[in-house]
């Protein structure tokens, strides 16, 4: 074996260990990537939890809206319309992201939840799914699981 072999299978040896350096970087990257992802949209739904308790009319437009969206005013459907975008939005985008790689169970727990306000169901029967297929269609498979829960909270209210 002469001395270029040698040197040949010394530089295979380099760019492997290079490689794989670069994959294990990669790898901490999407783990850091998802942890930071993870603390945004806990910030933002603490956030939108906050300003249901802190805010005075959102409150009110809230439970109001807890008997159906004819109780709320053209002013007050405005403002709930545009909150109920915000909660919508948010787990539509975790959604196109991957977020808890998209384990149906993460979205039906949050669904439930935002699904027991009776103007929800009304809001969603009458404009938001459209919405939220339109905001999904990069990645199907997130208004199936927004369905089913509707399907099964709509018969309970």
């Amino acid at each position: 074996m002469e001395i270029t072999d040698i040197a040949q299978i010394v530089t295979g040896i380099a760019t492997l260990v290079v490689a794989l350096i670069l994959v294990s970087q990669l790898y901490q990257q999407h783990k850091d990537t998802e942890i930071q992802l993870t603390m945004d949209s806990w910030q933002l739904n603490q956030s939108l939890i906050l300003a249901e308790i802190n805010d005075a009319d959102l409150s009110k437009i809230l439970s109001k809206s807890d008997e159906g969206l004819d109780n709320l005013t053209r002013e007050e459907e405005v403002i709930f319309n545009k909150w109920l975008m915000l909660k919508m939005g948010r787990l539509s985008t975790e959604w196109r992201l991957g977020r808890m790689s998209n384990d149906p169970r993460y979205y039906k727990i949050h669904l439930s939840n935002f699904f027991s306000n009776k103007g929800v169901l009304e809001a969603y029967e009458n404009f938001a799914r459209q919405g939220t297929i339109d905001g999904t269609v990069w990645k199907p498979g997130f208004v199936d699981i927004v369905d089913e829960v509707y399907a099964r909270l709509s018969k309970t209210s």
